[in-house]
């Protein structure tokens, strides 16, 4: 099990759980309501720049669709229940698996601004030492999904609500570059010319 530091041990200088100063902003590149997390200062590389504390809420995958359908009520409205999967989507979105061998919860942090790191194929942050070079102030923080977990479990939970996980979105930005986004929405037929929903 990963051990968990408790909030009130550690000292964030902006947002939990960044141990740098960093800014959530809108990442229009990205498609509209995206956003990233950004640096307020000069951070030099092998440098420890989030810490996993007791905000990161564990769930095992046993236990995740009764946790999504105590947490996402539903009502019989349309409108309302368009906005249920939408939130769906959205905690789906904002959260990680872990690789093998700890690749049976679901990791879920909606209130650790770390949801709002963006994948790259060139990232700055990742295994095994924090930061992997210099990274200047007002530069983006970003990691390689590729690395997380992606069990079936997860793969089928991510396309029932109409989502790619997070690895298939970094394979498909490996394919089509940095310079192009990809929507997170599933679709069945992943092509170049595939946007979101329209495929």
């Amino acid at each position: 099990n990963t051990s968990l530091l408790s909030t009130s041990n550690v000292v964030f200088p902006t947002l939990p759980a960044f141990t740098v100063k960093v800014q959530i902003r809108p990442t229009p590149d990205l498609g509209d309501n995206q956003y990233g997390v950004f640096a307020l200062e000069d951070i030099p590389p092998n440098t420890n720049f989030w810490e996993w504390t007791d905000l990161v809420h564990s769930i095992h995958y046993t236990e995740l669709e009764e946790y999504i359908q105590t947490t996402f009520h539903s009502h019989d409205d349309n409108n309302d229940d368009e906005n249920r999967q939408e939130a769906i989507r959205t905690f789906l979105r904002r959260g990680f698996v872990l690789p093998h061998p700890h690749d049976e919860y679901y990791n879920s942090n909606p209130t650790d601004a770390g949801c709002f790191m963006n994948h790259s194929t060139t990232p700055n942050c990742g295994p095994p030492h924090g930061t992997l070079r210099w990274i200047h102030a007002g530069e983006e923080l970003t990691m390689d999904y590729s690395a997380n977990g992606n069990p079936s479990w997860y793969v089928n939970l991510c396309h029932k609500y109409g989502i790619l996980t997070n690895v298939e979105i970094a394979q498909r930005q490996l394919i089509l570059g940095d310079n192009k986004y990809v929507p997170a929405e599933y679709c069945v037929e992943q092509n170049d010319n595939c946007n979101g929903n329209n495929c």
